[in-house]
């Protein structure tokens, strides 16, 4: 087994699952007569329903509770998934290479734990991961670095021989204060963020040694004192 982990978001990450999670925001609008905020959407990327909720709550001025709002969005959700859904570009190809060098896995999602498990099996990928890590596991979601060192626990790597694959903001901003590399995957026009150790625009351009030279150089730049 490799003295290094990889930690995988999932949605948008592993999974295409972000035009899931648009349709489901403006089913949920749409049956209160509302229109979607881009600019929330944007926002909401990457942290946890709950969280998203209490979100739409406030922006939208909506009478329910936000604990109402995540559970009708979920089961929207949900429901979607499982007509079926694609793999990201690169994704089984990345999680093979790793595997095949004994590289531990982990995901780390802001989704909960039983959407992640819906996605993982939709993918292909439900046996290739240590574990798997859903939002509802944690007190406090991404960007508190809670999820991720709880991945590198599960795992027994730590957390500064992790690598984070991560596209939305809270994620990155989550690993990075996980003492963790993070790429992150910039994608569909959305900024690159200089604070990540590398930014791609597809995981077709990772390989197992770009991955372990992310975490060398930051160990390099950074020793332990």
């Amino acid at each position: 087994m490799s003295d290094w982990a990889c930690i995988f978001d999932l949605d948008g990450v592993l999974a295409d699952t972000e035009p899931f999670w648009d349709r489901s925001a403006i089913e949920l609008l749409s049956r209160r007569g509302k229109m979607r905020d881009l600019a929330l959407t944007v926002r909401c990327r990457g942290r946890q329903p709950i969280e998203v909720a209490r979100m739409y709550v406030e922006h939208y001025q909506l009478d329910e509770s936000p604990e109402a709002i995540r559970d009708e969005r979920l089961a929207i959700i949900e429901t979607l998934y499982r007509g079926g859904l694609p793999a990201m570009p690169g994704a089984l190809e990345l999680v093979a290479a790793l595997a095949a060098q004994r590289v531990p896995l982990a995901v780390a999602s802001g989704s909960p734990t039983r959407l992640v498990k819906v996605v993982l099996e939709a993918i292909d990928l439900k046996d290739a991961f240590v574990d798997a890590i859903g939002s509802d596991q944690v007190t406090n979601g991404k960007p508190s670095p809670e999820l991720f060192l709880l991945a590198a626990e599960r795992i027994g790597i730590q957390a500064e021989r992790c690598v984070v694959i991560e596209d939305s903001i809270a994620g990155v901003t989550a690993a990075l204060a996980a003492q963790m590399s993070c790429v992150h995957l910039a994608i569909d026009g959305v900024a690159p963020l200089p604070e990540a150790d590398l930014v791609v625009a597809t995981l077709e351009r990772l390989f197992p040694q770009t991955l372990l030279a992310l975490i060398e150089r930051r160990a390099a730049c950074c020793p332990k004192s």
